[in-house]
C-alpha cells in the first residue's frame, strides 16, 4: 500500500494514469511480482451519488518505468521522481 496526492496524477495520451514514484520501493517490488492494483481516491470537486464529492475503485495493471515519454513528462513536472508508475485501468466503478 503506498499514498500519494491527487494532484500529483496525470493521464497520458493513452490514457494510462501517471503517478510520479519518489520512494515507493516496496510497491515497486510487489508489482514486480504481480502487477494487478487497485487504486482508491475521492474528489470533492466532483458530485457524488449522493451529494458532494465522489469516489472510485480503480482495477488494473501497474509497471514502474524509468525511461520513455512518459516518465519524461512526469519528470518534467516533479523533478524528485526516480520513475513513474503507469496504471492501466481495467474497470473503475464510482463507490460513492
Amino acid at each position: 500500500m503506498v499514498n500519494t496526492w491527487n494532484s500529483y496524477l496525470q493521464l497520458s495520451a493513452v490514457e494510462r494514469i501517471l503517478i510520479p514514484v519518489g520512494y515507493m520501493r516496496r510497491t515497486e517490488a510487489n508489482i514486480a511480482h504481480d502487477n494487478q492494483v487497485l487504486i482508491t481516491l475521492g474528489s470533492r470537486q466532483v458530485a457524488g451519488k449522493i451529494g458532494p464529492g465522489t469516489g472510485f475503485l480503480i482495477k488494473g495493471t501497474a509497471s514502474i518505468e524509468a525511461t520513455g515519454s512518459d516518465f519524461d513528462a512526469t519528470r518534467a513536472r516533479f523533478p524528485w521522481a526516480r520513475a513513474v508508475m503507469a496504471v492501466t485501468a481495467n474497470s473503475i466503478e464510482q463507490t460513492l
